[in-house]
């Protein structure tokens, strides 16, 4: 598909095109794509009830569809994410662990330091800045992920870089994300 092809144009490195063929692209059962991006100014407090409803929706379909057939196409054990992020830019480059992360790194309020997976060139960077809370528990319990620059390389504001995230999350790791 267009969007396989595109993810495995933009991972960093080997062993990420390899998670996205084996986990997610090369199966045909089982792999969940969400794309996260909702309305800017959606207020806060339905960020989190938006978030849970759809997984909530996945779940009861696998009880509430009509047909056999289509209830285990909901019965999904592997989730896709694609979610925006910003990067704080840096004067000096730093090894900070890489976007190819396992998602396991800590993270403090709504920024964790990475690097850019040698994907997005100009400039060293420095932190992630989450746009959506939900996206850093996500992200937390991932098993893996990496980012890329934006295609357009906008900066919304001064100092920031626009990328977007790829995280791979089993269901387990979703459950702990949203509890």
């Amino acid at each position: 598909t267009q969007v396989a092809a595109f993810l495995d144009s933009r991972a960093p490195h080997d062993e990420a095109r390899r998670l996205l063929r084996e986990r997610c692209f090369g199966r045909k059962r089982g792999c969940g794509l969400i794309v996260s991006e909702r309305v800017v100014n959606c207020p806060l407090e339905l960020s989190s009830p938006l978030c849970q409803s759809i997984f909530d929706e996945i779940e009861w379909a696998t009880e509430d569809e009509p047909t056999q057939e289509r209830r285990q196409e909901f019965e999904l054990t592997d989730f896709l994410l694609l979610s925006r992020v910003y990067f704080t830019k840096q004067d000096h480059a730093e090894e900070a662990g890489g976007s190819g992360s396992k998602g396991k790194a800590k993270a403090k309020g709504k920024k964790r330091r990475t690097g850019d997976g040698g994907k997005g060139g100009g400039g060293a960077l420095g932190e992630i800045v989450y746009v959506r809370p939900e996206d850093e528990h996500l992200h937390r319990e991932s098993d893996w992920s990496f980012t890329f620059q934006a295609g357009n390389k906008a900066e919304s504001s001064p100092g920031l870089v626009q990328h977007r995230m790829v995280m791979g999350i089993k269901k387990e790791g979703v459950r702990r994300a949203r509890a």
